[in-house]
């Protein structure tokens, strides 16, 4: 069975007011990362007076910028934000960048080089937050997922606790796509398998890795396993089969970190 990164989510989708270019974020780390990052792009804030009292600056800047925001009950911002993971404050800003094609990444990688994720299958708003928050940690800038993938949903945004708008996403027509790019850019292709013989702990990274996480139940596809440049084992006891994408990204890309920088 096939997965797809099709990530939306009710926020999306319930508030009668949102308009196409716009976006629904809740939660209070990523609503405070985007006025850090992206204050421009602040439409209107919806707050709990509780919370209020942690985002003075936040409201200042809405107050002296002409931007709306209104302080509301919890039950109000639980309706506006489709959830009640609000953390007491949602917004509704211009959406971030359009997800990005392989032709634009290489430009970009020309600019500012960087280790890449590429997503096989991973379609958890959760585990895509996670991922999100893991790859903003340490320094890999781009994402790239398969030919249908969606924008952010806001509940991935939310779990991405900020880290979401350090990255940036593009995505690849097919795997043989992605191949042919990663030769042309000398990118090497790196997965994870528990049947491998090489361990993560001996391997030295390439400074131009695509470290590629497939789905915690199926694992990558068999099409993209063939396509890989080197399939590693995380060590461990044995006594579970895998785990899941996000903790095993978490060790991959910490590995990464440390070894090569």
């Amino acid at each position: 069975m096939r997965y797809t990164m099709s990530i939306q989510d009710k926020s999306e989708i319930q508030h009668p007011k949102k308009k196409e270019y716009e976006m629904v974020y809740y939660g209070l780390h990523i609503c405070e990362t985007i006025y850090k990052v992206r204050p421009e792009d602040i439409i209107k804030v919806f707050v709990t007076n509780e919370t209020s009292r942690k985002v003075p600056k936040l409201l200042s800047y809405c107050a002296q910028n002409k931007k709306a925001y209104k302080i509301i009950e919890a039950a109000e911002l639980e309706k506006i934000t489709g959830s009640v993971h609000h953390e007491g404050i949602g917004m509704i800003t211009k959406k971030a960048k359009k997800i990005g094609t392989l032709e634009k990444l290489t430009a970009e990688i020309a600019k500012a080089p960087s280790p890449i994720i590429y997503i096989d299958g991973v379609s958890n708003p959760h585990n895509v937050g996670t991922v999100l928050r893991i790859m903003a940690n340490f320094g890999f800038k781009y994402l790239i997922g398969a030919h249908d993938m969606t924008e952010l949903s806001a509940s991935a945004a939310r779990m991405s606790e900020g880290g979401a708008e350090f990255v940036t996403l593009y995505k690849s027509d097919s795997i043989h796509s992605l191949v042919e790019w990663a030769r042309t850019n000398n990118y090497t292709l790196i997965g994870t398998s528990s049947y491998s013989n090489k361990s993560l702990y001996k391997y030295k990274f390439p400074k131009k890795s695509i470290i590629v996480l497939g789905h915690e139940v199926t694992g990558m596809s068999k099409e993209t396993e063939k396509a890989m440049n080197e399939m590693l084992v995380i060590p461990g006891t044995g006594l579970v089969e895998s785990l899941n994408v996000s903790t095993a990204a978490s060790i991959i890309m910490g590995e990464y970190f440390r070894t090569v920088n």
